[in-house]
This record gives structure tokens, sequence and C-alpha cells, in this order.
């Protein structure tokens, strides 16, 4: 037995190196014409081959340079495959007796041109029809192909007469390929950006059909870029991209294509935004290959902890979407991060929110999605880049209409104020984020608002210009319970708002003001830092007391019912550095006022020198009015025409009033009234002549100096003044307008002619000189010696009478007084 096994073992081994010598010597190429008949008959194609091997093991004929014909149906001008080396498996025994039977093919780096018409249909649906002369009409029969690997090719996607993507390390395998029946597919990629195969696709497919093949199998990727993956698929390009991985099932037939995935996607941006949250997809896709449009019959996303149901339709060829989402209790966080990413403004916050929303536009022109639908917003709060505190909102109900949002029962806070009203948002998912309200605060400060609306703490160089403009816009009505600005308090405010670029302007504004009324315009100008604060106001029976005390430095120095109109600005500085900052011009009016911290009268008494006069106990000066205007400029108030109105007297004053220091600096006229003047002592005082002067109505004129501060206010003769009047023979005298009083009340009932000539002379404005008069001395004046020389007129006359004073002494008790002459 052991003979006859080694006897057949030998013969089996001589055969073999027969066989193998025999092949070895024998010359593969006399197949050339054999193998190129055999491959372009079962392909349907025109075949060119090069040079043929053949390999011992595995047994095998290697072929160089293969090309295979295109379908002349699709004219692309380039052949349907090229490779450099293509292996055949081949039979032992056919070989033996010069018969070439194929049992797989193996393409190594081939390039392969897979195209579509705008109908579907693909260049290799028509591989395996039978050809006649090499021309690829179709004669019947097909191909048949137990194995076809494809290793390390470059694959051509694309639509005819379009821009194609090419893709290079392509791996296929196709198995049981026969007319009529079905085969397996599975092909591999390797995606731009990746190093090891991250698209895998396993398929069961056929028979093929003329027009469209019907493939059931999965789709799996690993770790593979979207913005790759939607090149490869020829879906064009997009805005989003991410890390993919996960698997879609899928079933085609028709052009149509049902897909059901399961995928996560990490790293999600959104127009080259992160998103900053994973998403996880699961649902249904309905996919028509000839449209592009794909159909969502209901797709559950999970963004983070954001639930989102999502349905609609999406043109794949056009990029564009018509789609509804849905979320219950969604965190506002997440969505307010998705929001930025899709173009948005850089806003985050907290909160839930309800939401039914639907999306159409170009998802590659996120800035064109319209917005359709409504939500509900419960214990909410955003950050803007534009503020520095949170806007609380713990509810409102918010509608969806076009690139606008309305949001209605709006309750909210910022800072210290408490907002209720509505407001529309236009433009809300844009980078310039506009808003209209109807708001009503129960508080406003607008100290608060500035370091509030400011970019960031900081970010502003002290008196320069912001260098990024807010992109933010709001106009509407506002109502505040309360406006503050430091000490100043607006109450049952009423205005028109708008704030554009960085500048809050209230106008019309209706206030109510320490008791009384004011109306006008606020204007807050945050373009800079600090920021500027402008006014035009008028105000009427406000307590004067209270306003200065919060505008100024001045505390309980003047009370009363004050008017003012006017325009002033200020800058928003701490402490004194905003009254520093004041600028402005105001017309002012006082009533049933008081001068606090001084009594008007004791210190005329002191600068007259009077006789006898009693000190009044009082400090203050009560006063019946007050007028005049005020420029006031870098908080120093300069006036040319300030009157005050006292009982028995009235003063006129010019100079300025330091606002920040309270210094003064101002030149005074004090004219008292005949009744008044005598109980100072008259012509008797002792500083007739000197530091006071009696007019032809027997009324003392008082010029004085103050200086010093409100608080201790320094009251000094005005010699000056006083030799003017005198050489100027201008006195103010009530004479030539009636009394004192009724001059005065006519200004401040806003007759301006009226005491014009006393304001002229109580502020040291030179009046028309009157024509000259004979004086004449009272009913109850002696009459003159007739040895005295009759008086001079004019300037001779005055330099007389100044003479005779000075150089003979009063008597001790006169009883009457020759009255100079004016």
């Amino acid at each position: 037995m052991k003979k006859i096994l080694l006897g057949t073992g030998i013969v089996v081994i001589a055969l073999l190196a027969a066989a193998v010598t025999y092949l070895t010597l024998m010359d593969v190429n006399q197949f050339r014409p054999q193998v190129q008949a055999a491959i372009q008959n079962q392909l349907g194609r025109p075949v060119s081959l090069g040079t043929m091997h053949l390999r011992m093991v595995p047994l095998s004929i290697r072929i160089a340079d293969v090309s295979i014909g295109e379908d002349p149906t699709f004219r692309t001008c380039r052949p349907f495959a090229t490779a450099g080396d293509v292996s055949l498996a081949v039979s032992l025994f056919p070989l033996l007796r010069k018969q070439l039977h194929i049992d797989s093919f193996v393409l190594r780096q081939p390039a392969i041109e897979l195209v579509q018409t705008a109908s579907g249909k693909w260049n290799f649906s028509s591989i395996g029809s039978k050809t006649d002369s090499g021309t690829g009409a179709g004669s019947g029969g097909g191909l048949s192909i137990a194995e076809l690997r494809v290793e390390d090719g470059k694959l051509a996607v694309g639509e005819l007469g379009k821009k194609r993507s090419v893709y290079e390390h392509i791996g296929i395998g196709l198995t049981d390929f026969a007319p009529g029946r079905p085969f397996r597919l599975s092909l591999g990629a390797i995606l731009p950006g990746t190093s090891s195969e991250s698209l895998r696709v396993e398929a069961t497919g056929g028979p093929l059909g003329p027009e469209s093949t019907p493939l059931h199998g999965f789709i799996e990727v690993r770790k593979a870029g979207i913005a790759a993956l939607r090149q490869f698929l020829a879906a064009g390009a997009a805005g989003a991209d991410g890390i993919l991985d996960g698997r879609i099932d899928f079933d085609l037939k028709n052009s149509a294509m049902n897909a059901r995935p399961r995928l996560s996607i990490d790293k999600v941006k959104v127009a080259g935004k992160d998103l900053g949250r994973g998403l996880k997809i699961e649902g249904d896709l309905q996919h028509n290959l000839d449209t592009g449009v794909m159909s969502i019959p209901g797709l559950r996303l999970a963004a983070g902890n954001v639930p989102l149901t999502i349905s609609g339709e999406v043109d794949t060829r056009n990029s564009r979407m018509d789609v509804s989402a849905r979320a219950d209790g969604a965190p506002l966080a997440e969505l307010l991060t998705a929001a930025a990413a899709f173009g948005g403004t850089e806003i985050t916050g907290s909160g839930r929110l309800n939401l039914d929303v639907r999306m159409r536009g170009s998802y590659d022109r996120v800035s064109d999605i319209e917005y359709l639908g409504q939500g509900m917003l419960r214990d909410a709060a955003f950050n803007l880049p534009e503020l520095t505190q949170p806007l609380k909102v713990p509810a409102a109900n918010l509608k969806l209409a076009g690139k606008s949002a309305a949001v209605e029962g709006v309750v909210a806070s910022l800072g210290g104020s408490t907002l209720r009203g509505g407001m529309t948002l236009d433009n809300f998912a844009a980078a310039s984020l506009s808003a209209g309200f109807n708001l009503s605060v129960d508080k406003l400060d607008l100290t608060e608002l500035q370091q509030i609306m400011r970019s960031g703490t900081g970010s502003k160089a002290k008196g320069a210009a912001s260098a990024k403009k807010s992109t933010f816009s709001a106009k509407g009505t506002l109502s505040a319970g309360r406006l503050i600005y430091t000490g100043l308090v607006l109450e049952q405010v009423r205005s028109e708002c708008t704030y554009v670029n960085d500048v809050l302007t209230l106008s019309p504004l209706t206030a109510q003001v320490f008791g009384g009324t004011q109306k006008g315009a606020i204007t807050v100008d945050m373009r800079s830092e600090p920021a500027t604060v402008a006014m035009n106001t008028k105000l009427e029976s406000v307590d004067a007391e209270k306003l200065l005390s919060a505008t100024t430095s001045l505390k309980s120095a003047l009370y009363g019912l004050l008017a003012a109109s006017g325009n002033a600005s200020m800058k928003l500085l701490p402490g004194t550095g905003a009254t520093q900052s004041l600028n402005g011009d105001l017309a002012v009016r006082l009533t049933k006022g008081r001068l606090g911290g001084i009594n008007l009268m004791n210190q005329l008494a002191g600068v007259g020198r009077f006789v006898g006069f009693a000190q009044q106990g009082e400090p203050f000066t009560d006063l019946v009015g007050l007028t005049g205007d005020l420029q006031v400029r870098n908080g120093i108030a300069r006036t040319e025409n300030l009157l005050l109105q006292l009982e028995g007297g009235s003063v006129g004053a010019a100079g300025t009033v330091n606002l920040v220091d309270e210094s003064l600096n101002l030149r005074m006229t004090a004219v008292l009234d005949s009744a008044m003047s005598q109980k100072a002592g008259g012509s008797r005082v002792g500083g007739y002549l000197t530091s006071a002067l009696v007019n032809s109505k027997g009324e003392l004129v008082i010029p004085a100096l103050v200086t010093g501060t409100f608080a201790k206010p320094r009251f000094a003769p005005d010699a000056a003044r006083v030799a003017e009047m005198k050489l100027k023979n201008v006195l103010p005298a009530a004479g030539n307008l009636g009394t004192a009083a009724s001059g005065i009340a006519g200004i401040l009932k806003g007759d301006k002619s009226a005491g014009r000539s006393i304001l002229d002379s109580l502020t040291g404005k030179q009046a028309a000189q009157p024509k000259e008069e004979t004086a004449t001395a009272p009913a109850n004046e002696p009459a003159p010696a007739t040895t005295t020389p009759p008086k001079r007129k004019g300037l001779l006359g005055a330099l007389d009478e100044l003479k005779k004073r000075t150089s003979q002494p009063a008597p001790a008790k006169p009883e009457a007084q020759t009255v100079p002459r004016p």
C-alpha cells in the first residue's frame, strides 16, 4: 500500500512539475485577444489591455494598462475605468488546455468614473450588456463575476455635465454579480482629513435594472467629518460641520431612499461657529434622489439636553429648508448657544422654553431664515454683550413672525429696575438686533443704567469714544415711577424713548420733580466714558432747595418755588465731578423764596454803616421774588441781570457763582425803598457818600462787592462803584419807574420792558444821562440863606456838593437833609 501511495505521489508531483514547467514556458500574451474579447463581451464596453504576465502563486494573470470604455450615452470624454495593474484569477486545467476561465478580478489603484444623469441613471447600470462590434450596444446576455475587488482606488463622482468630486483610497468588493441575480456590495473609504477607513457601506442589491438598481443595507461612519462626507455624496457645500459617528440603515428603490439614522455628532460647527454641544439623531428620512428633496416625517434630535422633534422638508440641491421644530421645557442656555452658531448675536442665558417654531429659508445663508411660531419663557435670564448685568425675565410669551419676535406679558428686571409690558425684536437672528417696546418700570437709575449698558467694565478709555459701536437699538414708550440720577429724582415719568448707537433719548418727557413739574427731553450719550447727559427743560413750581441739593454742592442755600427753562448738559461723574462738567443757559424765576444762611439787610447795614440800625436776628433773607439769566460753564454760573426783590427794597447782582466750591464773585447794588431808608438812617448813615448814596426819592443806594462762599460770604463797600455813580450822575431811582416793587413785579410777570432801567442800574450797565434839573428841597427843609451862592448844574454841582459834605461836619440832630442832585 505504501508503495502505491508513494508511486501516486511521485506521479502527481511529476505532473505538477510538468504543468508548472509548461505554464512557465507558456506566453500568456497569446490569450490577449481571447481575454480582451471575453471581458469586452461580458462588460458590454470597449476594452483595451496592455502586457500580460502569468503568476504561479496564486495562479493569475496580471495585465498592465487596462482601460474600460464609457457607455456612449454618457459623453464624459473619459473612460469608465483605467488601471495600471489588474489581476485575473484563472482556473488551472482550462488554462492547460489553452482555455481561459476567469474566477475573479482584482484592480489595484484604478481610476473609476461614476456619473449620474439628471434623471438619476448611473453609468454603471448598463454594464453587463453584450455588445455588437464593441460599440456597447446591448444585445442580451450579461456579465457574471464571482468576485471583483478594487484596492486603493480613485473614485470620481458627479452629475453629467457638472463638476465632479474625486476621492482616493477607495476599496470596493463585489461578489455574486450575475444577470438576474442579487449581488453583494461592500465599499470602504478613507475620507479627506482621516488616516484610516472612516466610511463603510454593506449592501445587497440587484438584479441590475436599466434605470435603477435596488439596494438594501447600511452605511457606517466612524469619526467622519461631515464636510468631507457631504463632498463624497456630492451633496454640495453647507454651513454645518462636525465629527459624525453611527449608522444609517437604508432601502433604495427607484431613486427613492428610506433611511433610519442612529447618529451622534461631536464638535458641531455652524457657519464656522462652535455649537458647544453634541447632537444625537434618530428617526426616519425619505430622500428622493431625482429631486434632491428630503422629507422628514419625524426626526428626534437631542442637542445636549435639548430634546427637539423635527419634521418638514429639506431641498439638498438648493440648500433650502422648510422644517418645524418643537421643544418642551428646553434649557434656554443651550438653545441660545445654538442660535449664536446659526448667526445670531452672542447672547447667553438660562431658563426654560416651550417652543413650536417653523423655519424656512436657505440653511447656507442663515440670516435669510424666517421663523414662524410661538413659545413660552419661564424663569429666564439673558446675558447680552451690551449689558454688564443679566436681564431677568421671570415670565414672557413669545410669538415669531418672519425675522421678528413679539414678546408679550413681559415681567423683567434689570439691575434694580422691574419692567412690565411688551416688546418686539427685529432681526433677532442676525448680528444687528433692534427692539420696539411699550414698557413701564418702577424705577430707572441713570447711574446704574450707565454701568449696565457699557460694553464692559473698563472697556472704554476715559473720555475716548468706544472703538466698537453697539449693534443693539430700541424705540418705544416708557413710563417710570421714578427716574433717578444721584440725588435728582423725577417721578411719574412719561416719555418716548430711543436707544441707538449707545445714545439713550427720552423725548418728549414729562415728570413730577420735587413738588413741581418738568417738561422737555433728556439724552444720555454713552459712546464715551463717562457718559454725558443733555437736558432741555422747563420747570414749574419746583422746590428750589431740593433741586439745588440734588444737582449741585449747594445745601440749604435757596428756598422757594422755582421756575426755569433752558438747556444744560453734564457728564455722569461721581461727586462734584458732575457739577464741574455742568454747562448750559437757564432763565430762572423764584417766588415765595428765602436765602438761607445769610441776612442781606444785616450785611447791607454793615456796608453802609447804618446809624442806630438794630441787627436782625434771623439768619436768612425772605425773598418776594428772584429773576435772572444764568450762563453756566464748567460748573461756574455767570449772571448779568440777577434781581432779588426784598421786603423794603431790591438787589441787583452781576458776576459769578462757582457751583463746585460755592465761591462768590459778585458786584451787587441794593436800593432800599423810602421807608426802609429812613429806618436805616437816610443820608445820616455812616458810610454816606463813601459806601452809600441817596437818590432823589430819598432811597438809599448801596453798591457792594460779595466774595467768599455761600456758607461764609464777605460783603465789602464798592467804592469804585460809588465814585462812578457820582461821577456819571447815575443813581438808581424808583421815581422814574414807579416804585421799586412795581418795577420788579413787572419783571416777575414777564414784562421785559418793566424795570429795565432799574436792572441796568442795579447790574452796573450805564443808563442814558438824565436831563439836569435844579434840585428843590423837600417841604420841611429850611430855605437856604440868601448868601449861599446858587448851585451849579451837572458835574460841577455834584463836585461842589461833595466838597461841602466832606469838609464840614453834619449837624448833630438835623431836621432834614438836602438831597444830592441825581
